[in-house]
Formats: C-alpha cells, sequence, structure tokens
C-alpha cells in the first residue's frame, strides 16, 4: 500500500535526523513525495482515507523537522502547519480505526503542534511559539494523552 510506505519512509527519515543524517533523511522523504504525488487518491473517505490522511501528516512532520534542521524555517513552518491540518482532518475518521491506532494518530497530532513550536523558537518567533505550545498542550489535554498513556 502506497500509504505504508510512505509512513515507513517518514518514520526512518526521523530516525537519520536524529544521528544527524540529512542527506539520507532528505532522499527518503523526497521517495516518499514521490509516492505521495503518484499514488495517493484525491478522495479520502472511509477507513483508506484515514491511512492516506495520517500517512501526509507524518510525512508533512518529518519534512518540516528536516527543513528546519537545514535552516529553511519558513519551508519549515509552512509544512508543520500542513502537518497540523492534517491532524485535524484525521478526527472526523478516527471511527474507522481501532482504538491503538486513534492514540497513535491522535499523539502524532499534537507532536505536529510541538514541532511547530520548535520551529517556531529556531525563528525566534516567541509569541507564536507560544501560542504553537499551547495548541499542543490543549492536544494532550483534549485527547487523553497523559503522562503515563505516552509511556511505553
Amino acid at each position: 500500500m502506497p500509504n505504508q510506505v510512505v509512513r515507513a519512509r517518514a518514520r526512518l527519515a526521523v530516525a537519520y535526523m536524529d544521528q544527524n543524517k540529512l542527506p539520507r533523511a532528505a532522499k527518503l522523504l523526497e521517495e516518499a513525495e514521490a509516492v505521495i504525488q503518484k499514488s495517493f487518491p484525491r478522495l479520502r473517505e472511509g477507513s483508506a482515507g484515514y491511512w492516506f490522511i495520517r500517512a501526509e501528516m507524518e510525512y508533512l512532520n518529518a519534512r518540516g523537522r528536516l527543513l528546519s534542521r537545514m535552516g529553511q524555517f519558513d519551508q519549515a513552518l509552512q509544512a508543520a502547519r500542513l502537518a497540523i491540518d492534517k491532524g485535524h482532518a484525521l478526527q472526523p475518521l478516527h471511527a474507522f480505526v481501532d482504538q491503538r491506532q486513534q492514540q497513535y494518530s491522535r499523539a502524532n497530532h499534537a507532536w505536529a503542534a510541538t514541532e511547530m513550536a520548535s520551529i517556531q523558537i529556531n525563528m525566534s518567533r516567541w509569541l507564536d511559539a507560544d501560542e504553537s505550545l499551547r495548541l499542543a498542550n490543549g492536544l494532550y489535554r483534549d485527547y487523553g494523552l497523559t503522562e503515563d498513556k505516552m509511556l511505553g
């Protein structure tokens, strides 16, 4: 499934970024973007729609992180905003997946807001970062993502 290809590449790209292997991460995200452009359907409904939107959210979040690490803050911020929008688009589709998958997608949505705050901090946009952290905190709270649920 194309959505699984994108999710796997995004996740591996984040691991490469954590090891400071940015060129490898960039290559994986380029591959993921090509899959999105070529293989993702335009109409996204039901269970299949959930997985395509979630894959895009995870890709955009990873892309934002990479762009931030490369000093391309404006593009990073744009990717982070799009990732947050995808998280909002997922909310009505949570009924199509089990509770475990809902928890993971909600955690990724909140993480996207946290990543946006990090980008804004790197840009010295303190008030915007404060607003993004408030958004992230609200998402964590609304989703019931307490510390005990976020561990293991």
